[in-house]
């Protein structure tokens, strides 16, 4: 839908939501690729699982919302069908890593750190988030909902990152609450956003892409964990603009966040908002062309199952290919081609658990007779 003033008000709708996850995961790819084999990318991939996060929170609301019935089976389908849509995709890729290598020492070598480290803090946290959100269904007034997930959420991290001595838990989280709330408010944002967009945006981006950090633990969190939420705000106002009227915006996001991420590779700088900038504008286009579109959503639908399987891709490549270019043209058709296999398999068995949900939660028991 387009606004007279030129910004777009359906920016977070199904197919932008599922474009913009296809990109963040591309990201997240590139991001591990340069750990794996050592080259410099930006350090975004925590930012980009923030977005995860945000879109997670909103869609949850919107089902609250608009699902008569919806938290009956929440935990069955929401947290249960998470963990077995995971444990199925990850015994897959054990079995293929398995014959990648032929070898069962060095499957037991690479097993746990390249096949699971990499990914069990995402799931985990997402899942402490599910169970959050069923608590807070059970308040009546909003703000005590939410102030009780934004608690929870903080004390979830922060118990999660000293029991698995990681701070993977500290730098995304808190998003969850801000796609809530993004949904639930979202009429009196958008019109909020809409009026001040200059007076906001600006101001925003400039410190989006300051690229100072700190070498202080606490401090450095809380500095991720509020650039995750200036990259949420920036990013969907870049995504609000009507590329007919307002084409500017995506492209001097594309030019502002391009310059500054490919001027601070290889150096000290942070430059993940820069490289969240030019995601948010490169989304933007993509989402208003039908023909990119198209070919973005379904890459989007299987971002569970590409998010997974990615990394461990690149060392089954690496463990008998040395050239840097081809590892990486394998590693994307390897990844793609798994992952589509995967979704489609996966896909059928969660349809049809979700189906036997609905009838167990439904069908109607007899009556007790007494004798």
């Amino acid at each position: 839908m387009e606004c007279r003033s030129g910004f777009r008000r359906d920016y977070l709708d199904y197919r932008n939501t599922l474009t913009a996850r296809f990109l963040m995961i591309a990201s997240i790819f590139i991001f591990h690729a340069g750990l794996f084999f050592g080259f410099s990318v930006p350090n975004n991939g925590h930012t980009c699982v923030a977005v995860f996060f945000f879109l997670s929170g909103y869609g949850l609301e919107y089902s609250l919302s608009n699902k008569t019935g919806y938290m009956r089976t929440f935990l069955q389908k929401r947290a249960l069908g998470l963990l077995i849509q995971y444990w199925l995709i990850m015994m897959l890729c054990a079995a293929l890593t398995g014959v990648a290598y032929l070898s069962f020492q060095s499957f037991m070598q690479d097993a746990d750190k390249y096949l699971f480290e990499y990914v069990n803090w995402y799931i985990l946290e997402l899942l402490v988030f599910y169970v959050i959100f069923f608590i807070s269904a059970m308040f009546h007034e909003v703000r005590w909902r939410y102030l009780f997930v934004l608690v929870t959420t903080i004390a979830s991290m922060y118990i999660l990152a000293e029991n698995f001595d990681t701070n993977l838990y500290l730098k995304s989280g808190l998003v969850f609450i801000v796609g809530m709330a993004w949904y639930r408010y979202k009429d009196r944002i958008d019109a909020f956003l809409t009026k001040y967009y200059p007076l906001i945006i600006i101001p925003l981006t400039v410190l989006l892409l300051i690229p100072e950090r700190s070498d202080v633990f606490a401090i450095d969190m809380v500095y991720t964990g509020i650039t995750a939420i200036l990259l949420v705000i920036v990013g969907c106002m870049v995504l609000m603009a009507d590329l007919r009227k307002r084409w500017y915006i995506p492209l001097l996001a594309l030019i502002v966040g391009g310059a500054v991420m490919f001027n601070g590779l290889g150096t000290a700088q942070n430059i993940e908002g820069a490289s969240m900038l030019f995601l948010a504008g490169l989304s933007c286009v993509i989402y208003q062309i039908p023909s990119l579109c198209k070919a973005m959503v379904p890459l989007g639908s299987m971002s569970l199952e590409l998010f997974l399987l990615h990394y461990i891709t690149f060392k089954w490549t690496s463990y008998y290919i040395d050239d840097l270019l081809v590892i990486m043209i394998l590693s994307t058709i390897i990844t793609l081609v798994i992952s589509y296999a995967a979704y489609i398999g996966v896909g059928r068995i969660m349809k049809a658990y979700n189906r036997g949900v609905d009838i167990l939660c439904t069908e109607q028991r007899p009556p007790e007779t007494t004798s």
